[in-house]
């Protein structure tokens, strides 16, 4: 992200530092020409009232612009190659701050992420344990077995803190195919396939956890037994569509925002973390995901890997 961000923070400079130059060259071009034409014209005037001058030779004249120019080409190639080498310098100088925040902001993330893990465990073991008791009246029972239910979200919610705050990924040679048929058989067996043999280099677990993500949001916001269709074409175009509730255009732009969750999402058990997952994932197998939805028509998932 930073190294995208650093490039064209570089490329920003570079146009402004070549505009400026490239304006200021061509003025001292105009300038310089202009002077070579006025002295050849006073020329032609003297000669008119008889003063006997030797008249410039016009080639010589274009001459003259022509090594002006390519000064000035070569002046511009030489301020473009340094500023493009002080431009990256500074823009890693101006990102090096911005990225340390936010190298400590996840590593906060995930040390109280992977701190909370315990106690959550604890407290989850205790409910459980006073759920197997034998006096416990109905109304008790109820309200331990809420919270058992909301431990088990906040351990949902810190696993999901983790993953999007987790830096190592192992790269290795995958099969596409075979990460989305396993995928597809945990979450929606009956879905529709066509899928080609695609490999790439990747790391299997994040990819596997991408489209769990894709498909279990593509079953949820789906009515049921309503047909899910997988489709995995060369070079490793991944398109998973639905017939679902769709996305409204107000909501599409969010959607990959940290616990964002639209309108309709908000009835179902979540915390808006799964399609920042999912987006953390393609952004660091350098793909690219997108959506296309419509309310009532259902969604089309397109990752590019």
């Amino acid at each position: 992200m930073f190294y995208k961000a650093r490039i064209k923070l570089t490329a920003w400079y570079l146009f402004i530092i070549m505009l400026v130059s490239g304006l200021f060259s061509i003025v001292i071009f105009r300038i310089q020409t202009s002077e070579l034409e006025r002295f050849n014209r006073v020329q032609l005037e003297r000669i008119q009232f008889g003063f006997r001058i030797k008249l410039a030779n016009p080639d010589l004249i274009e001459e003259s612009k022509d090594r002006l120019r390519n000064k000035l080409i070569l002046i511009n190639i030489a301020v473009l190659l340094i500023s493009g080498i002080g431009g990256f310098i500074l823009a890693g100088l101006t990102l090096a701050p911005i990225q340390t925040m936010l190298d400590e902001q996840q590593r906060f993330v995930a040390d109280a992420s992977h701190e909370l893990r315990t106690p959550l465990t604890s407290l989850k073991t205790a409910f459980e344990v006073f759920l197997r008791g034998n006096k416990l009246s109905p109304k008790t029972s109820k309200l331990i077995s809420e919270s058992v239910h909301e431990v088990d979200n906040l351990q949902s919610l810190t696993s999901s803190l983790l993953r999007l705050s987790k830096h190592q990924k192992t790269f290795e040679k995958v099969s596409l195919k075979k990460i989305v048929l396993q995928a597809s058989a945990k979450i929606c067996p009956d879905a529709k396939l066509t899928l080609k043999d695609v490999s790439i280099n990747g790391d299997p677990i994040a990819l596997e956890e991408m489209v769990i993500i894709l498909l279990d949001n593509a079953v949820k916001y789906s009515p049921k037994g309503s047909p899910i269709r997988i489709s995995l074409q060369k070079p490793g175009k991944l398109t998973i569509e639905d017939k679902g509730l769709g996305i409204s255009e107000q909501d599409l732009p969010h959607i990959f925002d940290r616990f964002y969750r639209g309108d309709r999402a908000r009835s179902s058990d979540g915390f808006g973390l799964g399609l920042s997952i999912a987006k953390k994932i393609v952004d660091d197998h350098r793909g690219t995901i997108n959506f296309i939805s419509k309310l009532n028509k259902g969604t089309t998932v397109i990752v590019t890997l």
